[in-house]
């Protein structure tokens, strides 16, 4: 499955740039491993991650929004927000909390994806998916 993951930061940046090669890590690491995943009704997984400042000024907190599967495109869209409150200026704690964060949106969204999949009576991968994951960030890839 080919998988996007765009990233905007916006406003003061209070994660530092300590997330930076992270994202990029976990970018190349996703890309690799999602290769590897098939889902009927699913070629593409399309994310979309915004930091800080006016950019998170659209969504109330940091959280999972606008999910949106396509049957026609085979594909699943959805954005995370993280916002200028998550941050604690303290380099590992804040990529503690991204991953941390990070991992739970994805899993949270995978099950809304469950549910859209189910009403188009598709049958979803999701402990393989779920593995997958997981297994991404269990890694020593940091």
């Amino acid at each position: 499955m080919e998988i996007v993951l765009n990233v905007a930061y916006g406003g003061e940046n209070k994660s530092g740039n300590d997330l930076i090669p992270i994202v990029r890590i976990l970018r190349k690491k996703m890309k690799e491993d999602f290769q590897l995943y098939k889902q009927e009704g699913l070629n593409k997984l399309k994310i979309f991650l915004f930091f800080n400042g006016e950019l998170t000024s659209y969504y109330e907190k940091s959280g999972l929004y606008q999910p949106k599967y396509s049957q026609k495109k085979e594909e699943f869209s959805f954005s995370i927000c993280f916002d200028n409150e998550d941050w604690k200026g303290d380099r590992n704690i804040n990529i503690d909390l991204f991953c941390s964060k990070f991992r739970c949106y994805l899993l949270k969204a995978f099950e809304g994806l469950e549910q859209k999949l189910m009403k188009k009576k598709i049958k979803f991968q999701k402990e393989e998916l779920f593995f997958l994951v997981n297994s991404i960030f269990d890694s020593e890839i940091f």
